[in-house]
């Protein structure tokens, strides 16, 4: 299972430059280079999730991460 720190360099490594910036098409001597706007999230959490009496409590933690990319444009 991954650690939070984990979580965090993951979602830092998908929210890139080439994310934003696509590969350049180069086509009868024009070059065009699509972009996009990119937004990126990550957070976590641990806690008990629940008691018995006598009993240890049980731990619970999750994680969680998004990434959106949505065309904005090119640059030519």
């Amino acid at each position: 299972m991954l650690t939070l720190e984990e979580l965090v360099d993951k979602a830092r490594d998908g929210v890139t430059v080439k994310r934003v910036f696509g590969d350049p098409i180069e086509k009868d001597g024009i070059t065009i280079i699509p972009v996009a706007s990119v937004m990126g999230g990550a957070g976590g959490g641990e806690g008990p999730a629940g008691s018995d009496e006598g009993a240890a409590a049980p731990t619970g933690r999750g994680l969680g991460f998004g990434l959106r990319a949505t065309p904005a444009g090119v640059y030519v």
